[in-house]
This record gives C-alpha cells, structure tokens and sequence, in this order.
C-alpha cells in the first residue's frame, strides 16, 4: 500500500533514470544488501533487484521513495511492503516515537532522501534521522559519494542533472562520515567506477592484489575522460590509498557478524598475486630482459590472447581472468601501455610498433611490422596528450638528425671550398707557371720532332 506524505515529487522519477544516474543497483551492492534481516527500512531509490535481494532474509519491509512514480511502481511489485513516497524528514514525523528498524538500508546515499521543496537540511541532520529509526543492535547499510571521487577527478565538466538541486550532501570526508555515525563500523568499502553501480568494491583493510587491480582495470574509461579511472583506482590500490579516492563510501555499522560479510567484491584469497602487466613493468624498471622474455614466452605459450592486465601471475603459473582478444592485439596493448607509462627505455624501439615488434621477438614469434594493429583511437585526454608527446619526440628526433645531416654537409662544402681555393690559388702561382710553360714547350718539340720525321 502507498502513503504519500507530502512533498512527493509528481513529474519525476529516480528508478527509471531519466533524471539522474538512476537508483543503487548491481550484484555488488546485493552482496551487503543480503545481509539486513528481519524488519527492514529501504530508503532512497534502490533498484527493485536489489530490493529482491533484501526480501530473502527481510519479515517486515518498508520502502521510502520521494516520487509518487516510483511509489507506485514499487507497490505493484511488493504488495505486502509498506510504501511511503515523500522525504525522510515527513516519514519521521509520520512514524510513531518507537518506530524502529533491525536493519535501515540507504545504499544510494542521502542526497536523495529529501525533495527541491524544503531547505536542503545538512548532511548530519538526514543521518541522524536515519539512524534514530534503527534499534540499538540493528545494522546500517548506507552509502555516501565522494565528492573527490575518481568518476569525478577524471571526468570532463558536465551540465548538471535534474537531481542535482540539492547540491551536494556528501561533501564531507571518510573519517567525519565514520564518526557520524555514532556506530561500529563493522566493515567499509570504496566502490568503483561508480557511486550508484560499483563493479568493485575494496575494503578498507583489504591488501593489495592482482584479481582486484585487474576487476578495476575491466572497469574501463568512458568516451572523452580526463583520464582512464580504472587505471587510476587501480595505482592507487596498489599504493593503498584506494579509499580516498573511491566514487563511493559504502559502511555497515551495526551488529552484523564481520564473517557474513566479503573483504572486497569480487573476493580474492591471493593477495599477494601480481598481474602479467605489472610484473613485466616491473622487470623493465630493472632492465631484466630474462624475466622479461620468460614472462611473455609463459604468456605466449598459455593463455596468449588475454590481456596482460587481465591476466595474474602465480607460483603455479599464469592464470586468466577474462576473455581474450588476438594475440597480436593484446601484444600491442601491452606494448602501448609500455611506451605511455614509461617503462619502454629497456627497448631500443620507436613507436609502439616497434616495440610489439620487440616484445614478439623476446617471446620467439617473428612478426611484421606491417601486421601490427593500429588500435582503437584513444578515448581519454591522457592517452591524447601521451600521444601528442609521443609525437612530438619522434619529430624532436627527427629534427636533431637532419640537423646533425645539415651540420655535416655544411662541414663537407666548407672543405670542399677551401681545396677549390688552393687549387686556384696554385694554378695562379709562379711554378704553376714553368710548369704549363715547360708542358707546352715538350707539346711544341713533339709535333716539330714529327714534321722532320715525315719529310
């Protein structure tokens, strides 16, 4: 049954994503929401297959949306839910003073918890009334953007969305939001690429590993990014420092036993594992071309046409993580990623050709040039600019040359002038001289000598 509190809105909808980003939704975000039981408070839009999700373990469910759409939607879907369509502010007036939850879930954080009709209330007041509703050994599933979050240090400006009225309510950082709560957190997460649909999800205190740098990787760039996010979330895995810079917080405070619930999603039991990629750059930092050559003689002879980024390295040996491409196509993303990042001063090679090239011949495949694929056109400004400065090198060398070629021919008319000079200047002199003089005078006996000869 609906209940509309006022302050619904009418001519708008979170769930269908014609307005925003959409509700919280994806298997990740299932994984934490699995774990509320028993009376349940959904609060904010959350997609209904992760509602479905909730409803396995759930006795008594509660949805709160801010539009009566949505409202409606979810009513037809669960018919024995209890619906309410308005802000959290009316809800909490609307709800008797003892009115409480054993779980209160709000994955798609608090910024759309309240309508464009009231004042935007502060982030700690719409926390505080969340977690007012929750009993005292309840658990808490929120989530919170982070505003200096990668899908948003590397994406180009955008004109706002009809959702973004309100401003931005996640504005504080990871610590303050923790200490807000008034609650053990009992696991954190920062979700990526995105805050509404994260792929990946890294626990605070998760290690770094190669499964995980590889999930982030997969994660991909989008048309016209700064730069590519999944490589950026992946170095700052590796450097520990994935948290601060997540497109989302997701906390679960509360009573939950921490053995219901994942390190990081997906799962890896091999922390310490590097990828393919990371282990031959790695090698090419120290310019050992014999753990170079055996890496990709194991690549080449296993699982050849996965990505080396999508493949980690283990004392079994190599281990793929997703499909695979040609084998010339991932030698060449190898070898661009080589040439861009700064790893190719191990290789006498021009251009990421030449060091596919290269790279085939350390694996004992001869491959021409000409084969070489020319890939994808790049999608980011950093893989531009790495392009531009790519460029601009093979034309500063270029230009050395034909000026060393310049410097050299000008050198050699230089010599050449001055022989010309001495030349003329012994044709001109006093035995040069005697010399033609001495010369004509034998030519003039000569034919004398052959007149007398004939009479």
């Amino acid at each position: 049954m609906t209940h509309p509190l006022g302050g619904e809105l009418l001519a708008y909808s979170d769930l269908d994503g014609t307005h925003g980003a959409g509700p919280a939704r994806g298997e990740a975000l299932a994984t934490l929401a699995r774990t509320a039981r028993e009376r349940v408070l959904v609060a904010g839009p959350h997609d209904p297959e992760l509602i479905d999700a909730i409803l396995d373990g759930a006795s008594d469910l509660t949805l709160l949306v801010r539009a009566r759409a949505d409202a409606k939607v979810l009513t037809a879907r669960y018919p024995a839910a209890t619906v309410y369509s308005g802000d959290l502010a009316a809800l909490d007036a609307t709800l008797d003073a003892d009115t409480a939850y054993d779980a209160i879930v709000a994955l798609a954080g608090l910024d759309r918890l309240t309508g464009p009709e009231v004042d935007r209330p502060k982030w700690t007041d719409v926390l505080g009334r969340l977690t007012r509703r929750l009993r005292p050994d309840g658990v808490l599933l929120l989530g919170m953007a982070n505003p200096l979050g990668v899908h948003r240090l590397t994406a180009p400006p955008t004109p706002p969305a009809d959702q973004d009225w309100t401003g931005d309510l996640g504005g504080p950082g990871f610590d303050a939001v923790v200490a807000a709560l008034g609650r053990p957190v009992v696991r954190a997460y920062g979700g990526f690429p995105s805050p509404v649909e994260p792929t990946v999800l890294v626990g605070s205190d998760t290690p770094d590993s190669g499964v995980l740098q590889a999930a982030l990787v997969r994660t991909g760039a989008g048309t016209g990014s700064l730069a590519d996010p999944g490589r950026v979330a992946a170095r700052a895995l590796r450097s520990q420092a994935a948290m601060p810079v997540a497109a989302a917080w997701f906390l679960v405070a509360g009573s939950t036993p921490d053995a219901d619930l994942p390190s990081s999603v997906p799962g890896s039991d091999r922390p310490d594992v590097r990828t393919l990629e990371e282990a031959i750059s790695l090698a090419a930092v120290k310019r050992d071309l014999p753990a170079v050559r055996e890496l990709l003689t194991a690549w080449q002879r296993g699982p050849s046409g996965v990505p080396a980024d999508q493949v980690i390295v283990e004392p079994a040996g190599l281990t793929a993580l997703s499909a695979g491409v040609e084998p010339v196509e991932a030698l060449r993303r190898l070898a661009a990623f080589l040439t861009h990042h700064g790893y190719a001063h191990a290789w006498p090679a021009e251009g990421v050709a030449d060091l596919t090239v290269a790279l085939a011949a350390m694996a004992g495949i001869e491959l021409d040039p000409a084969d070489v694929p020319t890939g994808e056109p790049a999608v980011t400004w950093h893989d531009l600019v790495a392009e531009r400065d790519e460029l601009a090198r093979l034309l500063a060398d270029a230009q050395a040359q034909r000026a060393a070629y310049q410097q050299l021919a000008d050198e050699r008319e230089q010599k050449l002038r001055e022989t010309l000079h001495l030349v003329e200047l012994l044709s001109t002199s006093g035995p040069a001289r005697m010399g033609r003089a001495f010369v004509g005078g034998v030519r003039v006996a000569r034919r004398t000598a052959r007149r007398f000869r004939l009479r």
